[in-house]
């Protein structure tokens, strides 16, 4: 039998055509059988939708940058510059390492995951969003390496050598590998887990990206604004993760905010089950940032820097994922006060970042980021009861 015969054959499509009008009303946010129309009309989670309508009107390109600028710096550091300078270096390329990788882990899995839950128009019109969005800051972190070293296949070859990044985001890569396989497995009606088992890896899926977003990022986004600052170099590095930073604070993070919460509602029984293993992805995230930071530092002296800083910066933010989910507290004491204060001029709302290097006029506002300061704990607290 040909190919064509059998795709004649074939009784399911690519498209639900059994959902009347009635139907579109009371499609559920994931598990809501195959795709069928993006439905606008029916507007079930206003929120989701808001944002990424935000998302789509911050859209740029890595092309917007002169990193070339920044090739001159990386010379400067390692042939004629301090100690000092090539320990910032070194932190800059460590950091870029791992947020290549990062990234591209966010453009590739997360999507390929959640469009095995059969997910409703707006969730999935949103993902979709994020998607393209992250494959631009993965292509940003490919640009600057290529543009910024005279040798950008041998940096390549060091970068894919470097295993503490890897390990870095192991618990990260390991669920959404984990879930990816059992929804698959469901999507050809071979998986042995239950409705309610499956739920569980969307909450599951949900919770470790909004980590990921939310501590990980956060983290490394850091270390790039201080390396700018205190070197007074690789400006344009800094400009664009500055773009890559607005759009996961502002919109990425806040998309993963509102779905959590939606799956909080509609699963609450579900939400309860998997509430420890929520808290042992958190702990082993923010443990692993905890021991990052300590490999970072190995063997730097960085005035203005300190490894404290960065460890309670983490905790900083991890208070926000703490807060919102509601999850068991491992044991973390989380500061009360931003340990970074730098971070508010690299980020706070309406603020034109200028370029620190005499005659790079790039100029553009950095959006609001909303919740950079959590304030006293407690703050925040989500609204939903189960």
């Amino acid at each position: 039998m040909s190919i064509i015969d059998k795709v004649s054959n074939f009784e399911n499509g690519a498209f639900n055509k059994s959902l009347d009008a009635e139907s579109y009303k009371q499609v559920p946010p994931f598990f809501g059988g195959e795709f069928g129309l993006l439905d606008t009309v029916n507007r079930r989670y206003p929120n989701v939708r808001n944002v990424f309508k935000k998302l789509k009107s911050l859209d740029w390109s890595e092309d917007e940058f002169r990193f070339e600028k920044c090739n001159a710096d990386f010379k400067h550091a390692y042939r004629d510059g301090t100690k000092l300078d090539r320990d910032l270096a070194d932190l800059m390329i460590d950091t870029l390492a791992w947020q290549w990788e990062a990234d591209s882990v966010a453009a590739n899995a997360p999507i390929s995951t959640i469009a095995l839950m059969q997910p409703c128009s707006e969730i999935w019109e949103a993902e979709s969003e994020i998607s393209k969005n992250e494959i631009i800051h993965a292509n940003s972190y490919s640009e600057i390496v290529r543009l910024s070293f005279d040798n950008p296949n041998e940096v390549l070859s060091e970068i894919l050598a470097k295993q503490e990044q890897f390990k870095r985001l192991k618990i990260v890569e390991k669920t959404l590998g984990y879930a990816r396989h059992q929804l698959l497995l469901n999507s050809v009606g071979m998986s042995n887990l239950s409705k309610s088992e499956l739920i569980k890896l969307v909450i599951l899926t949900y919770f470790t990206i909004f980590c990921l977003e939310r501590i990980q990022f956060m983290a490394s986004f850091a270390i790039t604004f201080t390396v700018c600052d205190l070197s007074k170099a690789y400006q344009p590095i800094g400009e664009c993760v500055q773009k890559i930073c607005q759009d996961e604070l502002e919109t990425h993070v806040e998309i993963r905010r509102e779905i959590l919460r939606i799956i909080r509602k509609q699963y609450p029984a579900e939400w309860m089950m998997v509430r420890s293993d929520m808290a042992a992805i958190f702990e082993e995230i923010v443990n692993s940032e905890m021991n990052w930071t300590e490999s970072l530092f190995e063997g730097r002296d960085i005035p203005g820097l300190e490894v404290d800083q960065i460890k309670s910066w983490v905790l900083y933010n991890a208070f926000d994922v703490y807060n919102e989910t509601g999850i068991k507290n491992p044991g973390f004491e989380f500061p009360e006060k931003n340990p970074l204060p730098s971070m508010r001029y690299w980020m706070n709302q309406g603020l034109v970042q200028t370029a620190l290097q005499e005659g790079d006029s790039t100029q553009y506002k950095v959006g609001i980021v909303s919740r950079i300061d959590m304030g006293e704990q407690g703050k925040n607290k989500l609204d939903i009861d189960i």
